[in-house]
């Protein structure tokens, strides 16, 4: 005959077998949802950074124009005053310097 302490210890066995599979289980679903969240989370700044790389660019271009177009209206703004004091004067298209 099988001893009540025998199907005591097996029944302890078999319920901790079922823990250590379900804490298996969870550990291996944490870390899974944990690399996903953190591969998102890496996208996420990546498109971030790469847009803002984008606007950096855009702003930097546009600012160009922006300073050019300034540069060339005093051009022709001074060109006006002259030209009103009957002077004439010849300039040559280039890039304005930048003085900050």
């Amino acid at each position: 005959m099988v001893s009540v302490f025998h199907l005591f210890t097996q029944q302890l066995y078999i319920t901790n077998l079922i823990t250590e599979f379900f804490e298996f289980i969870s550990i291996s679903n944490l870390q899974s949802e944990k690399l996903a969240l953190m591969e998102s989370m890496k996208q996420e700044l990546e498109e971030k950074i790469r847009k803002l790389e984008e606007d950096k660019q855009n702003m930097d271009i546009s600012a160009g124009k922006m300073f050019d177009v300034r540069c060339m209206n005093f051009k022709f703004s001074l060109a006006k005053i002259l030209r009103h004091l009957h002077v004439h004067v010849q300039y040559k298209r280039h890039v304005c310097p930048v003085s900050m």
